[in-house]
């Protein structure tokens, strides 16, 4: 019987974030899954995914995007935990990118049960300075095999990824229902978060139909306001000048 986790999957993540000088912090992403059953809450999964990003890294370089991707051949099926001869999915893809700036986006390739099967991704929540009025941007979409369908979870049911900032804000949540071939497609634009802004998460949760297939890739990206990043530029000048 296969682990929830194949074997060289967690010894190859468990050696990505080992650092040189002794144990990193992994960036970090949170995979639930549960399947639709006549009993709510029985038959489920709970997965942590260690990438080999390590936060220190990542915050030591903050005009560097650090990317991970899930190899091919490490691919994993997901069983239940209290009921291991059940497969619920199998993820063939994962990829995530975290720069300090901050940006946050995730990636996903996963494959439902033989039931309708609930997804939930969850990344680290990346702080940062505080930042006053600043401009922010999220896009998402999400691709289902033919005649496969996706559902979000968020927004009582309508939509399928969220971009959050301090912990509770909701910043947008995008991409309703999917139906495979199609892509579906959600951007913000640029919009401004009134008052202060020090860290931000991205989730993805939906419903994908049984024995089905789906791809999809989220964004979210925070800027100082304009005025700001003038006054920044202003003071650097007179800074330089007081140095001639």
């Amino acid at each position: 019987m296969k682990k929830l986790l194949k074997r060289c999957t967690v010894i190859s993540l468990f050696l990505a974030f080992i650092s040189v000088n002794g144990y990193a912090v992994p960036v970090t992403l949170m995979l639930d899954v549960e399947a639709e059953s006549s009993n709510p809450g029985t038959v489920w999964a709970s997965v942590p995914i260690y990438t080999g990003i390590d936060w220190n890294t990542v915050y030591a370089n903050p005009d560097t995007t650090y990317t991970w991707y899930l190899p091919m051949s490490e691919q994993f099926e997901i069983r239940a935990n209290n009921h291991p001869e059940i497969v619920l999915a199998t993820v063939t893809g994962i990829n995530i990118s975290v720069k300090a700036d901050p940006i946050i986006e995730i990636g996903f390739a996963v494959a439902a049960g033989s039931l309708k099967t609930y997804f939930s991704f969850t990344s680290d929540v990346l702080s940062f300075a505080p930042m006053t009025n600043p401009d922010a941007f999220a896009y998402a979409y999400v691709v289902p095999n033919r005649g496969d369908t996706v559902i979000g979870n968020f927004e009582y049911g309508t939509k399928a990824y969220r971009a959050v900032y301090n912990g509770t804000g909701v910043f947008a949540n995008l991409v309703g229902t999917a139906t495979g071939p199609m892509q579906t497609y959600e951007e913000t634009g640029w919009q401004q978060i009134p008052g202060t802004v020090s860290s931000i998460q991205s989730q993805w949760w939906f419903s994908l139909s049984a024995n089905g297939l789906a791809t999809g890739s989220a964004s979210f990206e925070i800027v100082p306001e304009p005025a700001t990043i003038s006054l920044l530029a202003i003071g650097a000048i007179a800074l330089l000048r007081k140095r001639k």
